[in-house]
C-alpha cells in the first residue's frame, strides 16, 4: 500500500499506559475509533459479543469500533497495559471482529514504546510518524499467531498431565483453552492433527505403559491412577491403541529383563 493511501485511511488517535488495581470492571465502547490492548502485567478478562476472552502478559486484544465490551480484572496482581486507539486501517490485517494475538517477538511492544515516546506532540512530523507507527502495529498484528493456536497444544497437554487421574470431558478442555467447545475441537485438530480426547487417551496409554514397566501395581490400581473406570476399560483402550494387552507388555518386559 502506498504511503499516501496509508496516511489517508489510517489515523492515530491516542496511546496510553494504564494501571488498574483489582477488582476493576468497566462496560464501554469506542464510538469513533478502534482499540488494541497489550497486556504487560496481570490478567484482563473481556466480555464481548457474548464471549469472554482472556488477556495475559504478551497478549494483544483487538476491540473494534462501536462494539460494547466489558473488561474486568480480578485477583491480587495489579493490571498494567498499553492501549492504542486509531481510526481506519483495519483492512490492513482483515480486522473486522474482536481478536486476540500474542506478541511473540515483542515487535509490537517496541513500536508502542516508540509511540509513547512521541505522544502527545503538536509537531506535524511527529503526527505523521505516529500514523506510520500505528500502521506497522496493525500490519504486525495481522502476522501474529493467535495464542489459542500458538500455545494451545502445550497448554492442553499440561492440563491433561496434571489432571490425568480425573475424568475429563471436551467441555473441561475447552474451558481450559478459553474457547467454545466446537471452536476448540476444530482448532485443536487443525494444529495437532488429532482430536482433544484422542490426546487424552494417548497420554493415558503412555502413563499406563510407564506404570506397567516401572511398578508392580495391579491393573485396577493403574486404572485409578490414569482416570479410567476399571481394569476392563483400561485393557480395552490399551489394546485398541497399542495392538497388544497390558499383560503382554509386562510379560515381555519381564522376559527381556
Amino acid at each position: 500500500m502506498a504511503s499516501g493511501t496509508r496516511e489517508k485511511d489510517l489515523h492515530f488517535v491516542k496511546c496510553l499506559r494504564q494501571n488498574f488495581q483489582p477488582p476493576w470492571i468497566r462496560s464501554h465502547c469506542h464510538k469513533t475509533c478502534h482499540e488494541m490492548i497489550l497486556v504487560l502485567r496481570g490478567e484482563i478478562r473481556t466480555r464481548i459479543l457474548g464471549h469472554v476472552n482472556v488477556g495475559r502478559p504478551g497478549n494483544l486484544l483487538f476491540r473494534p469500533q462501536g462494539i460494547m465490551h466489558t473488561p474486568m480484572s480480578e485477583g491480587p496482581q495489579r493490571l498494567e497495559l498499553i492501549a492504542l486507539r486509531w481510526r481506519g486501517g483495519t483492512e490492513l490485517a482483515c480486522l473486522d471482529a474482536p481478536d486476540i494475538r500474542f506478541d511473540q517477538n515483542q515487535r509490537i511492544r517496541r513500536q508502542l514504546d516508540w509511540i509513547l515516546d512521541l505522544y502527545p506532540s503538536q509537531d506535524k512530523a511527529d503526527g505523521e510518524m505516529l500514523d506510520a507507527l500505528t500502521y506497522t502495529v496493525i500490519h504486525e498484528f495481522g502476522r501474529l499467531q493467535n495464542p489459542a493456536t500458538g500455545d494451545l497444544a502445550m497448554r492442553i497437554r499440561t492440563y491433561i498431565r496434571n489432571h490425568l487421574d480425573r475424568r475429563m470431558t471436551l467441555d473441561d478442555l475447552a474451558k481450559e483453552a478459553d474457547m467454545s467447545k466446537y471452536h476448540f475441537a476444530r482448532t485443536f485438530k487443525e494444529i495437532t492433527g488429532q482430536t482433544p480426547m484422542g490426546l487424552v487417551n494417548q497420554m493415558r496409554v503412555e502413563a499406563v505403559q510407564e506404570l506397567l514397566l516401572q511398578t508392580d501395581l495391579p491393573l485396577e490400581a493403574i486404572a485409578i491412577e490414569v482416570g479410567l473406570a476399571d481394569a476392563s476399560h483400561l485393557s480395552h483402550m490399551f489394546r485398541r491403541l497399542t495392538g497388544h494387552s497390558p499383560g503382554a507388555l509386562r510379560r515381555n518386559e519381564s522376559a527381556s529383563g
